[in-house]
């Protein structure tokens, strides 16, 4: 075949190609879409990694090591996005916390909403990673806030957590400083690492995968027109 009519050839079957390449990422060998992710405190680091699915021995080794966790969001949930991380750290507490707000989530009672707006403005020791039985409470004159999630919101210093006290539960927004702000800016930047690393996965996946059958094509239209030239070249002797 001319190189003319060849060009011309692959331009029309480019497209469909690369679709064919895409929809081989969905129905053939599709990238992970959901990631576990586990972090917790290793020689003055935050430790965060990928750890398989809740089934692996990996994952049930390491959720083993602590007896509690808590999930953590760096940003804003976007259900759309194809990359889906879940992110869990292992159970710690901060003391010196000063409460901004609370609210009670939708559909509490008044009462509720009266016991977190007290909240506002007190110090308080802030426990991430709790289970349904244990409450929010003065203990020894200090205000106990046991809550099981994490949420940067962006502003250096400030963190939203659900957090649960009798008959009442919501997101309260409290302050950290100094040495345990330095903590969880390690727990963030080792999350983001983790997150980062996996999106360039991701993309380096899709600069693959996608053209795939594109340089297939190519490298059949090579070795035949390799092969004619062999023929070609045995006949002339």
């Amino acid at each position: 075949m001319a190189l003319g009519k060849f060009k011309r050839l692959l331009i029309v079957l480019l497209i469909p190609l690369l679709l064919f390449g895409y929809l081989s990422t969905l129905l053939i060998f599709p990238y992970e879409k959901y990631a576990y992710i586990t972090c917790a405190p290793f020689f003055g680091i935050e430790n965060c990694r990928e750890v398989g699915d809740p089934d692996s021995s990996l994952h049930k080794s390491v959720k083993s090591e602590y007896p509690r966790w808590f999930e953590v969001n760096i940003g804003k949930y976007d259900g759309e996005a194809f990359l889906q991380n879940v992110i869990q750290a292992s159970g710690r507490a901060f003391g010196n916390a000063l409460v901004v707000s609370a609210f009670p989530f939708n559909g509490s009672p008044a009462s509720a909403a009266l016991a977190m707006q007290s909240l506002a403005g007190q110090s308080a020791i802030v426990h991430l990673g709790t289970d349904s039985t244990t409450k929010s409470a003065v203990l020894n004159s200090e205000l106990n806030l046991f809550c099981n999630n994490l949420n940067f919101t962006g502003v250096p210093g400030e963190y939203v957590s659900n957090c649960y006290g009798e008959n009442w539960g919501g997101p309260v927004t409290y302050r950290l400083s100094g040495n345990e702000q330095k903590q969880l800016d390690k727990l963030q930047s080792s999350i983001n690492e983790e997150v980062d690393k996996r999106q360039s996965d991701y993309n380096l996946y899709r600069v693959i995968t996608y053209p795939i059958f594109v340089v297939i094509f190519l490298m059949v239209s090579f070795f035949i027109w390799l092969f004619a030239r062999a023929i070609k070249f045995v006949k002339n002797g």
